[in-house]
C-alpha cells in the first residue's frame, strides 16, 4: 500500500512540473517582438522606413528619411519643417551696394585749365582760360568775387580756415578785369609764414581764372 502511495506521488509530481514547462514556454516573448513591431518598408506614416513609432523618431513624421527632416543646425527647411541645414534654411545675404565712384574731379570739370598739385594733391598752381569768358550782363561786385576766391580756396587749401589766413588790405582791387585777392597766414599777431594764396577771380564769368599758393613752415 505504501509502495502504491509512493509511485502515485512521484508520477503527480512528475505530471506537475511538466505542466509548468508548458506554460513557460507558451508565454516566452520571441525576441522578434522585442522593443516594438518589426519594422516594414512602408510604416503607417507612408514614408520610407517608417516604424510607425513616436512622431520625431527614425520613421515617424519627423524622420530623417523626409526632406526638410532636423538638420544639424535646426534651421527651417523650404517645406516649413525643420530643415536640415542653413542653406535651405536661410537666402543668401545681399550684396552690399558698390560705394559710390562718382565724385567729379576739378581735371575732369575743367578740361582746359592748367592745374599742378604737390605730393600732398593740394593744387600749387591753376590756370582757367574759359574763365576769362564774359557771360554775365551784370558782373559780381567785390564782395560776391571775394566768396566765389573763399570757396576755391576751402576746396583746394587744406585746413584753410584753421590756420589764421589774413586777407591783404591791399587786394581786391579789379584790375585787368579781374579782381586779385591775396591772403597771408600770420601766427602770434606778427608774424608772417611763407604760406600765401593769390587768387583772380572773373567777375563777368563769376569763376576763377588764376590761383596760386605755398605751403611752407617758416617764418620772418
Amino acid at each position: 500500500m505504501k509502495k502504491y502511495l509512493l509511485m502515485l506521488f512521484l508520477a503527480l509530481c512528475v505530471a506537475f512540473c511538466l505542466g509548468c514547462n508548458d506554460d513557460s514556454s507558451s508565454t516566452d516573448t520571441p525576441d522578434a517582438e522585442i522593443g516594438g513591431p518589426t519594422p516594414s518598408p512602408m510604416g503607417p506614416s507612408g514614408m520610407p522606413g517608417s516604424t510607425g513609432g513616436i512622431p520625431g523618431s527614425t520613421g515617424g513624421a519627423m524622420g530623417s528619411s523626409m526632406p526638410g527632416a532636423m538638420g544639424p543646425d535646426g534651421m527651417m527647411g523650404p517645406d516649413g519643417m525643420m530643415g536640415s541645414g542653413m542653406d535651405q534654411g536661410m537666402g543668401a545675404a545681399p550684396a552690399e551696394a558698390p560705394a559710390d565712384s562718382t565724385v567729379e574731379t576739378l581735371e575732369a570739370k575743367k578740361p582746359n585749365a592748367t592745374i599742378n598739385r604737390d605730393e600732398s594733391g593740394e593744387i600749387r598752381s591753376y590756370y582757367d582760360p574759359d574763365a576769362k569768358a564774359k557771360t554775365k550782363t551784370t558782373p559780381l561786385t567785390e564782395l560776391q568775387s571775394r566768396e566765389v576766391a573763399l570757396e576755391f580756396i576751402r576746396a583746394n587749401y587744406y585746413y584753410f580756415d584753421s590756420m589764421s589766413f589774413d586777407k591783404r588790405p591791399d587786394s581786391g582791387k579789379l584790375s585787368g578785369g579781374v579782381y586779385n585777392f591775396r591772403w597771408v597766414q600770420i601766427i602770434r599777431d606778427t608774424k608772417k609764414t611763407g604760406n600765401t594764396i593769390n587768387v583772380s577771380v572773373n567777375p563777368y564769368s563769376g569763376e576763377v581764372v588764376k590761383y596760386s599758393s605755398t605751403r611752407n613752415n617758416w617764418t620772418n
